[in-house]
């Protein structure tokens, strides 16, 4: 590390910074300055020999290996890496804390999608119980109408067969009170009517005509 002396213009073009600027940091006694024999401000600056590549171009004063940096220029470099590296670490912890909160919230939204389906699959299910309930109750009510219905009929029906059958058993009455009738006459006809008798017969008693000789 040297230290060398430039004028406040020339400072300023190494920092990167304003002559005033210069001549300010002069005056509160952050850099080391004064004036020469002629009145002007002069100020020494603190500088390190940086590594150069072989295809650099010289610097006026210098050999091609080696580059006098001044120390104020080092040190803003080396402050501007440190601001750089802290933004660079704020910004990936921001950018994990992000990803953090949006895998929280996948997750949160994954689960109340979960959650919804659930309600849903079990109101689904709950209304295709109450459509089949119902269902089953109308088949059961159609049945129990048609099952009334049809016992109705069978109970009509029977009550025919049992008029008709009784009306038939009338009819056979009558029907062998006529046969009885008709085959009861001859019989007693036959039974209290005396057989015809011939004249002889009934003047001589006889049955035959030979009996009397004739």
């Amino acid at each position: 590390m040297t230290t060398t002396r430039h004028s406040t213009m020339q400072a300023a073009r190494l920092l990167g910074v304003s002559d005033e600027t210069v001549r300010r940091r002069i005056r509160s006694g952050e850099m080391k300055g004064g004036r020469d024999n002629h009145g002007r401000m002069w100020v020494d600056i603190e500088t390190v020999a940086a590594p150069q590549d072989h295809t650099s171009v010289p610097t006026v004063g210098h050999t091609a290996t080696e580059v006098m940096v001044p120390m104020a220029v080092l040190e803003r470099l080396q402050e501007s890496h440190r601001e750089a590296l802290a933004a660079f670490n704020e910004m990936a912890e921001r950018h994990d804390r992000q990803h953090q909160e949006q895998l929280e919230q996948a997750r949160i939204e994954h689960a109340r999608q979960q959650e919804q389906m659930r309600a849903d699959h079990v109101a689904e299910l709950a209304r295709v119980s109450s459509l089949n309930l119902d269902l089953i109750g109308r088949i059961q009510a159609q049945a129990s109408a048609e099952r009334g219905l049809f016992l109705e009929r069978v109970d009509a029906a029977e009550l025919r067969a049992e008029a008709a059958e009784a009306r038939a058993a009338v009819v056979d009455e009558k029907l062998h009170q006529v046969l009885d009738r008709l085959l009861e006459r001859p019989s007693s006809v036959v039974s209290t009517q005396e057989p015809a008798r011939s004249w002889w017969s009934r003047w001589f008693g006889q049955t035959k005509r030979s009996d009397i000789g004739c």
